[in-house]
């Protein structure tokens, strides 16, 4: 398990779109709300996405996750009521800065760079 629940504003990636609402695997969606729709509907929970890039690009679409537990899932199947339209995500991985060396400047190296010798 990753830990951490998926929240409002993660960027997450589709690992198995669903044609019927336009969305192909490999594109990128943002959270743009949750819903816990309570013990009426088997704590069941609502998810509105924003796709960022694909032919839905900018529209909002609402699925659903059969708990609200499975939002921690490595791998989140939503649906949009019709089994049929099933998507998974997965958090998207932003890349890891690389540590920096930071090197000090010196005379001599700005001399160096200027084509002067040192005596």
């Amino acid at each position: 398990m990753s830990g951490s629940e998926l929240s409002v504003g993660d960027r997450v990636k589709l690992v198995k779109g669903t044609k019927a609402r336009g969305l192909d695997k490999g594109i990128t969606v943002r959270i743009e709300a949750i819903e816990q729709l309570g013990a009426d509907y088997s704590h069941a929970v609502k998810v509105v996405i924003k796709p960022l890039n694909g032919f839905k690009a900018g529209s909002l679409l609402a699925f659903f996750v059969r708990h609200r537990n499975r939002l921690s899932d490595p791998v989140i199947r939503m649906n949009d009521g019709n089994p049929s339209h099933t998507i998974e995500v997965v958090r998207s991985q932003r890349p890891q800065e690389k540590p920096t060396t930071e090197r000090h400047i010196t005379a001599d190296d700005i001399l160096r760079g200027a084509g002067v010798k040192k005596r």
